[in-house]
């Protein structure tokens, strides 16, 4: 290890730590190399934001398990995106893209059936993480120049090591159930009531 810092660690002060794993070598254990950035504790050093060798970043976490991982421990753990605009169009917007090619490749447009972007809820179970609840973007049509027909399905956990589809807002409007009912958001006075009149 490489460390830049105060060794002082009585003193609230920055430190930058390089670690090196020899098992690395010849494309071995490249995650074990990383690069992390932190302030030290009172008693010792902690280590919050990190880069890992197969360009991972952990904050929160010295081993990432995706591009990107949050992790916090006995406290909440939240993502905020602000927008400070006195514009009423701006806002803050998470963006999910999809497209059926390499980076930098602009020929391929996505296809029927390809899913454009999931939002997973999961829990642990007593060795691993299994999906709770998922909403799954899913193309129904191919796309082309300024079309761009998708549904919004939602998945949900009875009680198995996956989840089930259960209902769906078709690109149309129109609203499917798992017992292949459909409400159509047009006609159905139901879905045209005040959500708190149910």
């Amino acid at each position: 290890d490489i460390k830049i810092g105060n060794a002082n660690a009585s003193n609230n002060c920055g430190i930058i730590r390089f670690t090196y794993d020899p098992a690395s070598d010849g494309g071995g254990n490249v995650a074990a190399n990383y690069i992390s950035l932190g302030m030290h504790g009172m008693t010792a050093a902690s280590e919050t934001f990190n880069i890992t060798g197969n360009d991972l970043v952990g904050i929160g976490t010295i081993a990432p398990d995706t591009l990107l991982t949050l992790e916090g421990t006995s406290a909440e753990v939240a993502l905020t995106i602000g927008c400070h605009s006195d514009t009423s169009g701006h806002a803050g917007t998470l963006n999910f893209r999809k497209k059926d090619a390499t980076a930098g490749d602009e020929d391929y447009k996505v296809d029927d059936n390809d899913i454009l972007g999931i939002i997973g809820f999961q829990g642990w179970d007593d060795s691993e993480y299994l999906p709770g609840a998922q909403i799954i973007a899913r193309m129904d049509g191919e796309s082309d120049n300024n079309i761009m027909p998708c549904d919004l399905e939602f998945w949900t956990n009875t009680g198995a090591a996956s989840a089930t589809l259960n209902a769906y807002v078709a690109e149309g409007g129109d609203f499917y159930t798992n017992d292949g009912s459909v409400s159509s958001i047009a006609s159905d006075e139901r879905l045209k009531k005040d959500i708190r009149d149910f």
